[in-house]
């Protein structure tokens, strides 16, 4: 599981748009890496397109560049021009 900076549910709540309680659990859970995505979503009882939708209304990124993303994106860049 990635590592993300450890951030509770008051956190969470004090964000741009506030999430329901029952989804705040869930949204601190993947926040703090205690959770993977999918498992966040499944806690919060959402498909996984709609809590990654409510993550980022309420500024919570689901995507983490790392030191390997410059390398990653290369890697796909042939692929990408490619027709296919």
């Amino acid at each position: 599981m990635r590592s993300h900076p450890a951030m509770d549910e008051n956190h969470v709540r004090n964000q741009k748009a506030p999430l329901p309680p029952s989804l705040q659990k869930a949204a601190a859970q993947f926040r703090a890496g205690r959770l993977s995505l999918g498992a966040a979503a499944r806690l919060a009882g959402l498909p996984l397109a709609m809590f990654v939708s409510r993550l980022a209304e309420v500024g919570i990124e689901v995507a983490h560049p790392d030191e390997t993303t410059m390398l990653e994106e290369k890697d796909l860049s042939p692929w990408l021009r490619a027709d296919h």
